[in-house]
């Protein structure tokens, strides 16, 4: 079998694994919940405001957090630990569908947009995950394309052993794969379509 005819399903780990999150309070909120339930005031402007801010710890899949990011909420992981298996699972999905799209022809019922959401979150925890990635040398296909990307295949074994400003450059020079032309080139086709 080859590479092209496997499936792997990445989507369990979107829409069924749970993070511990930070969300603001607000955004939990749907207007109808506001409008039937209202809102509590205390009559000051800030605290009133603080309190619609305050984040609250929540478990929830990573669609979620893609859907709280493409509507400007700041979604904050609380483990640390986390940050690399959400991106993980995130690109795992985007790789194979930008891997589906630029090999296949006849593919209809895109979820673009949603792609196009997951790529931009990627982004945005990547600058948070990518510190998991300084002294991995595994042989899967994420770590060869940063190699080749970045010219990396002369690390140096021992990164403790690297200055400080050494590290913050390596660290600085790793980029993941953006695959968000392949997903706004099948927008254009009109390929596109939603999960819910």
């Amino acid at each position: 079998m080859t590479d092209l005819n496997k499936r792997v399903d990445t989507t369990v780990a979107l829409w069924e694994d749970l993070y511990r999150v930070r969300v603001p309070q607000l955004a939990l909120r749907t207007e109808d919940d506001m409008r039937f339930f209202g809102t509590r005031i205390t009559g000051d402007a800030g605290i009133d405001r603080e309190m619609a801010n305050q984040l609250i710890d929540i478990m929830i899949p990573i669609a979620k957090m893609v859907e709280h990011h493409s509507n400007g909420v700041t979604v904050r992981v609380v483990f640390e630990s986390d940050v690399k298996k959400i991106y993980d699972a995130i690109q795992a999905h985007i790789e194979a569908w930008g891997k589906n799209i630029q090999n296949n022809f006849n593919i209809g019922n895109v979820p673009v947009q949603d792609l196009i959401n997951m790529n931009a979150f990627a982004d945005t925890i990547f600058g948070h995950a990518k510190v998991h990635y300084m002294n991995n040398d595994s042989g899967s296909d994420f770590f060869r394309y940063l190699d080749t990307m970045n010219h990396a295949r002369n690390r140096q074994p021992d990164a403790g052993a690297m200055s400080t400003e050494e590290q913050v450059k390596r660290l600085n020079e790793v980029t993941r794969p953006d695959f968000g032309d392949v997903f706004a080139k099948a927008a254009e086709s009109g390929r596109a379509r939603r999960w819910n």
